[in-house]
């Protein structure tokens, strides 16, 4: 019974957590507009291929190698990075 209620506590624990880490926000993030992702502005054409160039240039450096903390950290590594 004891097991049970201990594991019972970590399952409402890791809930609590992760909803925590779906509240975190970026210092300028804006809400996103009734439509949706949708009825976002479209991003400058200039930049859009200035980015496409160096990645094609850079076909690795977006993909850093970087330890993925586990679940039970992850909440409080978000709040450090933001």
């Amino acid at each position: 019974m004891q097991s049970a209620l201990l594991t019972l506590r970590q399952m409402v624990s890791m809930q609590n957590e992760s909803s925590s880490i779906r509240e975190l926000k970026f210092p300028n993030q804006q809400p996103l507009p009734p439509g949706g992702l949708p009825e976002l502005p479209m991003p400058p054409m200039a930049a859009v291929v200035s980015l496409l160039k160096h990645q094609k240039a850079n076909p690795r450096s977006h993909r850093r190698a970087l330890p993925t903390p586990p679940p039970s950290q992850r909440h409080q590594v978000m709040r450090r990075l933001l």
